[in-house]
């Protein structure tokens, strides 16, 4: 009995050490260049990741896809076409908001889709669930409590797909008029938001002008720069559709105001996906000479999305080369109205999105989220918000992005219908399925707090090379 216990400590000693070399080779096989070219930035990435088990799952995208790598996926096998959709590829309990569409309409919505690309519409699920439970669990829930949260995001998930797939997908969307609880809190709270609060946040007024206020992290470009940034500023106004593109002139002086560049600074993105990363900001010209309607763009660099590690095509690969253009055609994609500031360009040999810095993009906050009946009206609204991207494409404007058309993709995606896609795989086995992603949201959820435990005694004990 002694010795099976000691071999049963040596086993689990073995497991750890394992686990702990898989998870420092990924991270320093994958960040490699970028801890090269900017230590600093990484070791105030893995620092924040290092905090608590639901900040370090938000950085680990990369090691999450190595292990559904080896993860035998039996609803894909089941029809592999739904391994061929738009998916988020960063979905966590955290990356749902508001935002403004381009009709006026606040949604309710998952936000940054930097990571998207075409894979297994399960591996959205799957990432989203295990964020849940991390959430629940640092809430105190048992765990009786958080499969009850699970099970009702999957069920809303698959409820509103075979909703779509019965004719409900005419302009669905989660606003004031469908939402409740703090979902619908959001919401108002961010109705109540003042487009010129927001820019007096960022700007201030000199000399009866608007100009970007500087700082430590917010600084001047030299006039090369910014000679540079105008020439990549006049590409990205080519990349936003016609019909979302405003194109007004100055009825007395005949010269266009919209679009006019006043002002732009660089700084450095303090986000744990985005470490080290240069932007900026462009100050425009509003519809009218007034100072109040003049709007904030950011620029931020466009990456490689980790899901092309793992989706192999040669052809999906051409056909994305820009990943500016990617997250566009994705954020058309996954939402069935966009921003009419949505665009990409690129700065030398540098690819870039362009948006909107919005008084109405909120992000979901879950700090006041505690009870259990709140917890389960949100995921009930995120599971819904899921099934959305995966099955409603914006494609009134899809079609006029420069360089893009979803057509013309190397499948035919969103022509045949996403959600029909979907439940060939899973073939009425409803419960079955459901079982299985509430299954996985329980069992990958432990091991994220495992890993943690792991990375984070790997940064202390210096084991991540290239960091300072």
């Amino acid at each position: 009995m002694r010795n099976r216990s000691k071999h049963q400590k040596l086993s689990h000693s073995t497991r750890k050490n394992e686990r702990t070399q898989f998870i420092v080779t990924t991270f320093t096989q994958y960040f490699r260049n970028e801890i090269k070219n900017n230590p600093k930035a990484f070791q105030k990435r893995f620092q924040k990741m290092s905090n608590s088990p639901f900040q370090f799952y938000r950085g680990s995208a990369i090691l999450f896809y190595q292990d559904m790598k080896a993860e035998r996926d039996r609803w894909i096998e089941n029809n592999p076409a739904a391994a061929n959709i738009f998916i988020h590829g960063d979905l966590h309990a955290e990356n749902f908001g508001t935002y403004l569409d381009h009709e006026g309409v606040l949604n309710f919505h998952v936000n940054d889709f930097d990571e998207s690309y075409i894979g297994p519409f399960t591996w959205d699920l799957k990432r989203l669930l295990a964020s849940l439970n991390l959430i629940a669990y640092a809430k105190g829930f048992n765990d009786e409590e958080i499969q009850q949260v699970l099970r009702v995001c999957a069920e809303n998930y698959l409820s509103q797909v075979y909703n779509f797939a019965e004719g409900g997908k005419e302009n669905f969307s989660l606003t004031l008029r469908n939402t409740s609880g703090k979902i619908k809190d959001l919401l108002l709270s961010t109705r109540a938001k003042s487009h010129v609060e927001n820019l007096n946040k960022l700007t201030v007024i000199q000399n009866n002008n608007r100009y970007l206020k500087r700082s430590k992290e917010v600084k001047d470009v030299d006039e090369r720069t910014k000679e540079q940034l105008i020439q990549a500023f006049d590409k990205y106004l080519q990349t936003i559709p016609k019909n979302k593109r405003e194109e007004q002139f100055h009825l007395r002086h005949r010269h266009r105001l919209l679009y006019k560049v006043k002002d732009i600074v660089s700084r450095s993105s303090p986000g744990i996906g985005s470490a080290g990363r240069m932007s900026y900001n462009f100050l425009i010209e509003g519809k009218s000479e007034t100072l109040d309607d003049d709007v904030v763009l950011f620029m931020k660099e466009a990456t490689e999305s980790v899901i092309s590690k793992f989706v192999r095509n040669p052809n999906l690969e051409t056909y994305f080369q820009h990943n500016g253009m990617r997250t566009v055609l994705a954020s058309y994609a996954m939402q069935s109205c966009t921003s009419k500031w949505l665009g990409y360009t690129t700065l030398g040999n540098v690819e870039f999105l362009v948006d909107e810095v919005s008084a109405h993009s909120v992000s979901l906050d879950w700090v006041d989220i505690n009870k259990l009946s709140q917890i389960l009206k949100v995921a009930h609204f995120l599971g819904r918000a899921t099934a959305k991207i995966h099955c409603v494409v914006d494609s009134e404007s899809v079609s006029d992005i420069q360089g893009a058309d979803l057509a013309s993709l190397p499948f035919s995606i969103i022509p045949l219908h996403t959600e029909q896609t979907i439940l060939g795989a899973i073939m009425n086995q409803n419960e079955e399925f459901i079982n299985d992603m509430v299954r996985f949201g329980m069992v990958y959820g432990a091991q994220a707090r495992r890993d943690h435990q792991l990375f984070f005694e790997a940064l202390r004990n210096n084991l991540i090379q290239g960091l300072k």
